[in-house]
């Protein structure tokens, strides 16, 4: 198989593709499989984006699922809603750890909160 040749790889139907959005996770993904233990994975970087096209593209010639590991905050929900869902639909699904209201109650901030809220516009969001 060429390397440009993405149409003709396939792997097993039981396998969820997991994007991984943000480049430390992703290099650090070992630490955090634990929280995948119920699927079986096959971790993908969302990095470069130029190949965003092609990825969505094989996609949709495979019966597999997509969820996607993303940042959760406004951005992070915006990339998953505007890369993936809306081309996805229902294979797409965003992922949400277990704890996630303890880990923003702790570790979230109003600031950037405000900050991305600005640059979200809920009214362009489409879901089926």
């Amino acid at each position: 198989m060429k390397p440009d040749n993405f149409d003709t790889f396939k792997i097993s139907k039981d396998i969820t593709i997991v994007g991984v959005e943000n480049s430390r996770n992703f290099r650090h993904i070992e630490e955090q499989k634990y929280l995948f233990k119920d699927i079986s994975p096959l971790f993908i970087s969302r990095y470069p984006q130029n190949q965003n096209k092609d990825f969505i593209k094989w996609m949709k010639s495979v019966p597999n699922d997509y969820i996607h590991f993303g940042d959760f905050d406004i951005s992070g929900i915006g990339i998953y809603l505007n890369e993936y869902k809306k081309h996805l639909f229902s294979k797409a699904k965003f992922f949400i750890p277990k704890g996630i209201e303890n880990t923003i109650k702790n570790n979230g901030s109003r600031e950037r909160y405000d900050n991305q809220k600005a640059n979200f516009d809920k009214n362009k969001i489409k879901e089926r």
